[in-house]
């Protein structure tokens, strides 16, 4: 068996994009999977709107921590390590997290859960933007990202077409068992793409002078203000989209079918924004997408048939799933090689800050009274102000984020 450094440097990459696409789809399929299990074990945990809104917003906390750490980690040790102990540790999570047995022991193996998962996805795609050409970083991570989308599908798919349903506690021991597997395969085949020579080289720098110095405190903020409300109604969606619908009277199948278009239309999306950054840069697509985005919350709010519902859970996928997903391929550019752990681990730990809020916000509405309407208008302003944010970050980072462009160096 030949390891990563045995076999010639085309297999190395192909081999760790393939593997870098399958811990998105591992990663997707354990973030998603509360939100498809929700109502089953809302009803047999016995939890109210605002004990599910806490419940879907642990992992959020956990998620918001690790990857702040595992960034921060992985650029002092090497990205390969992080990762790996990451997925380990976000599956034995998930596996455990199958005999949970109220809202309490939920919510700590979540949280638990949570900060795996966020020590996974930010070494995920500085691995990925390392071993990419430099013009085609956002493409390739855009790309890679649908692995979060086709693990939304698969749990998707597994809860309406199981025999009989399948019970939410087999859903999450499949997400539990799976990345343990996996696990051996990333240590043994996975390119470690930090070099010795850098490596420790951003540990050593501090963290506010890696984040807001040499010009990068504009850049670091709006790219922290764009994932977060991007997050947040990625989360909102996620999460509440399964409930909402079923709140509007809707069966369970047809809500577990709104998620699987969804996620659909993330693929396209994500794709086709990564494609559109690289090659026209970052601001005309990206902003364009903002404001399709919030004219398709305000539709979405309004309709009441389900073949329109559909349709517009298509379309909010490939808007605000392309967007942030999009955005994974953006944020290595903005900072160097030996910060960048750090910078995307920060970026994507702001944006679970908002991932956190959403289900919160949205736990507390239903639970004072709202409709799943307004939870969903909730999302417009949302859509307008990350808009505004997005324009600002590609007027501050200038060519960094312009077509073809190469980052820092």
């Amino acid at each position: 068996m030949q390891t990563d450094q045995e076999m010639p440097a085309g297999a190395r990459r192909g081999i760790t994009i393939f593997l870098c696409f399958l811990v998105a789809v591992l990663e997707g399929f354990d973030l998603q999977v509360i939100g498809v299990a929700a109502p089953q074990l809302t009803r047999e945990l016995g939890l109210a709107p605002q004990e599910i809104g806490w419940a879907f917003g642990a992992s959020l906390i956990g998620l918001a921590i690790g990857a702040l750490a595992g960034g921060r980690l992985a650029d002092k040790v090497g990205r390969k390590p992080v990762l790996v102990g990451s997925v380990v540790a976000f599956g034995a999570a998930t596996l455990a997290s199958s005999w949970a047995w109220d809202y309490h022991s939920l919510f700590v193996l979540r949280v638990l859960t949570g900060l795996g998962l966020g020590g996974t996805f930010p070494n995920v795609i500085a691995i990925a933007s390392e071993v990419t050409a430099r013009a085609r970083v956002t493409i390739t991570v855009a790309s890679i990202s649908c692995g979060l989308a086709v693990g939304g599908i698969i749990v998707s798919l597994m809860a309406k077409l199981a025999p009989g349903g399948m019970d939410w506690r087999g859903l999450f021991l499949i997400g539990g068992v799976l990345p343990l597997l996996v696990a051996p395969a990333l240590w043994y085949f996975l390119t470690e793409t930090k070099r010795a020579a850098v490596r420790g080289h951003g540990s050593r720098t501090p963290i506010g002078q890696a984040l807001f110095g040499a010009q990068q405190a504009g850049p670091t903020l709006m790219l922290w203000i764009v994932f977060a409300l991007t997050l947040l109604q990625l989360s909102l969606l996620l999460n509440w989209l399964p409930t909402l619908i079923i709140a509007k009277g809707f069966p369970p199948a047809q809500a577990f079918l709104t998620s699987l278009v969804l996620n659909i239309g993330s693929i396209f999306g994500s794709v086709i924004a990564g494609f559109l950054c690289d090659r026209y840069g970052a601001r005309t697509p990206m902003a364009v997408g903002y404001l399709a985005m919030a004219l398709v919350m305000y539709l979405l709010s309004l309709a009441s048939d389900m073949n329109i519902l559909l349709v517009l859970a298509f379309w909010a996928g490939f808007l605000v799933l392309g967007a942030q997903f999009a955005l994974y391929g953006l944020a290595p550019k903005v900072y160097p090689d030996q910060t960048r752990g750090t910078g995307v681990g920060a970026a994507v730990a702001a944006g679970r800050v908002g991932a956190i809020s959403g289900p919160l916000i949205a736990g507390q509405m239903i639970g004072a009274g709202a409709t799943g309407d307004q939870v969903v208008l909730l999302m417009v302003p949302l859509a307008l102000l990350a808009g505004v944010a997005l324009l600002a970050l590609a007027h501050m980072a200038g060519p960094r984020l312009r077509a073809g462009g190469a980052g820092v160096h």
